[in-house]
């Protein structure tokens, strides 16, 4: 019997519903430090209560302490959890914070806040493939944004799931058009991955990136 599909559970969190002090009782001397080089008092805000949201849902999910959670990050910056197998990537844009957590899967998410603007089509010759970039110019107005930042957050998912950052050009591998399910598969070179794209609120793209395809999301 076919074991069932692998559940990748998406948290996105409006960060600036909490307590202007949230975070504060959470954070290391190292996140009390860069907060306080945030220009914006916002921003710092938000910083706090972004590590704080991550930190306890990491928490709920391993039956930990919050404060108990140790988090570390790769030779490219990517996320752990110290002395856990639990796989999480964040993502944030504006108040709004993303978070993925999976059990059995490296899982990388990416939100981006939808910003209309003329030069899309000359960003996207210069970071997507001439396939994804030629279909992005043969599109306008909405549909065009829309295109863009579809094609954007899940390359950014991409490269966080395989933790390379940047290092990897994002005009080195694209996706294949999404099917009915708006799943689409990653063309690199027989690579098994898949992905999901969604909008998590008005104005804003969302994607999940996960390797094969026996996978669901559980939006939360």
């Amino acid at each position: 019997m076919m074991a069932p599909p692998a559940t990748i559970e998406v948290h996105c969190t409006d960060v600036d519903r909490a307590d202007p002090t949230d975070g504060v009782d959470l954070a290391e001397p190292i996140d009390l430090a860069r907060a306080a080089r945030f220009r914006r008092p916002i921003d710092a805000r938000r910083f706090l209560a972004r590590r704080a949201a991550t930190r306890r849902l990491l928490a709920a999910r391993l039956g930990a302490a919050p404060h108990e959670i140790g988090i570390a990050q790769g030779p490219f910056g990517k996320p752990f959890v110290l002395g856990a197998s639990l796989q999480f990537s964040t993502s944030h844009a504006g108040p709004l914070l993303l978070v993925a957590l999976a059990d059995t899967l490296a899982v990388g998410c990416d939100i981006e806040r939808v910003r209309p603007a003329r030069d899309l089509p000359t960003i996207a010759a210069t970071c997507f493939t001439v396939e994804e970039a030629s279909r992005i110019a043969t599109l306008s107005g909405i549909d065009r944004d829309a295109a863009f930042y579809d094609c954007w957050t899940r390359k950014e998912a991409y490269l966080k799931a395989i933790g390379t950052g940047l290092s990897l050009p994002m005009n080195s591998f694209e996706f294949a058009a999404a099917g009915d399910d708006g799943v689409e598969r990653l063309d690199l070179g027989g690579a098994d991955w898949s992905s999901v794209g969604w909008n998590p609120a008005p104005g804003y793209r969302a994607a999940i990136v996960a390797p094969g395809a026996r996978w669901r999301l559980d939006r939360r």
